[in-house]
């Protein structure tokens, strides 16, 4: 490094709109890391409804308003970059999503900034034109941050990016927040006190397919006092909310309790987590579940493998009805089992998931991708 104390890092992200896993990494992570070691700046593509939270909360962002990147708007967009970058003097550029992949590396190669890209998913939304742009524009990116051995493999395969270049950094939660304990849930939301609570946590969204929840709890033998817990919301509520009603799934079964800001207590409350995405780049919200000791049912996509080993919870196949209600209803008659697979996943991410260890990784990955020794060693077992 040279005898500057704090190097400077521009984060480029496409949109920072609504409160998503991404949002909430980044603003965790930009709160925690080493100021006197690293000045960091968000820059906004696009939208940007919540850059006043990130600014009350001391991270200075830049909004770019840059609406389209693959139209003749996006050389001015380029021009935008390139000047941001060379009025804050950066030393590395970081990338989020994919017009952010793809106009950051045009600009920080016009004025000599190295870039890394962080890659949070299997680029679902990405469409053919975008992948086989990055490929091209990818021979000018030092190294990627991927959230889990599944997205590295991924970006490979699409990409052609080699996975030696990929450092694997998983998510890291504030462990303290998430811990096990009492909570006045379940009387607030007047739960019977003999209720199996099963929760999830997500927005409400064809790739989250709550269809199948819904599907498996009517299956569910009649006596089994199982109640699901739906956290968020989303373009699929209403019509999840007509399927329950044609399953006939009332509150006794299923709970619909939309956006919440009360997540820790409602996980406090619950005795066991289940997720069925059909694609998971690194679920932050299994991670919580699993740092309140929560066994969890998740399905055997993406980086869940990883995350969930048999000792933690029980994985099952994507859309498969059948396997998940008797993953459910074997869970909800095993109560020690419940407790050993919950006690295994508190352990579990408290040595791969702590707030602290993310920061600390990140922070020796933007360093490392400054001198140019990228990538550095991955996290998680």
């Amino acid at each position: 490094m040279s005898d500057r104390a704090a190097r400077t890092v521009v984060l480029l992200i496409d949109e920072l709109e609504v409160w998503g896993g991404t949002e909430t990494h980044l603003l965790r992570l930009l709160q925690e890391i080493d100021r006197d070691r690293l000045r960091c700046v968000v820059a906004v593509v696009g939208r940007a409804a919540l850059v006043p939270e990130f600014r009350a909360r001391g991270v200075p962002v830049q909004v770019l308003e840059i609406h389209r990147a693959l139209a003749p708007e996006g050389l001015w967009g380029l021009a935008k970059i390139a000047v941001l970058l060379c009025s804050e003097r950066a030393d590395l550029l970081v990338t989020y999503h994919t017009a952010a992949d793809l106009l950051g590396p045009i600009a920080a190669r016009l004025v000599g900034v190295p870039v890394v890209s962080c890659r949070r998913d299997d680029g679902f939304t990405k469409k053919p034109l975008h992948v086989r742009l990055q490929r091209l524009l990818n021979h000018w990116v030092r190294g990627m941050i991927v959230v889990s051995h599944f997205v590295a493999e991924v970006v490979e395969r699409t990409e052609g990016f080699p996975r030696e270049r990929a450092q694997v950094i998983w998510n890291g939660e504030d462990l303290a927040r998430f811990a096990p304990g009492p909570s006045p849930a379940r009387a607030e939301l007047e739960l019977p006190s003999t209720a199996l609570v099963a929760t999830c946590v997500g927005s409400l969204t064809p790739v989250k397919d709550h269809a199948t929840q819904l599907e498996a709890l009517a299956a569910l033998p009649p006596d089994l006092p199982l109640c699901l817990l739906l956290v968020g919301d989303g373009p699929e509520r209403a019509s999840l909310e007509e399927r329950a009603a044609r399953l006939g799934l009332g509150p006794r079964r299923l709970r619909f309790l939309g956006h919440r800001r009360d997540v820790p207590a409602l996980l406090r409350a619950s005795d066991l987590y289940v997720q069925t995405s059909l694609t998971e780049g690194f679920s932050n919200a299994v991670v919580q579940a699993m740092a309140t000791s929560l066994p969890v049912v998740t399905t055997a996509v993406g980086g869940n493998r990883e995350l969930v080993p048999p000792e933690c919870g029980v994985l099952v196949p994507a859309r498969d009805v059948a396997a998940l209600t008797r993953a459910l209803s074997e869970l909800a008659g095993d109560p020690d089992r419940r407790r050993r697979l919950g006690a295994a996943a508190r352990q579990r991410v408290e040595r791969w998931c702590a707030l602290a260890v993310m920061t600390a990784a990140y922070e020796d990955a933007f360093a490392r991708a400054i001198e140019a020794r990228f990538p550095g060693p991955s996290t998680g077992g």
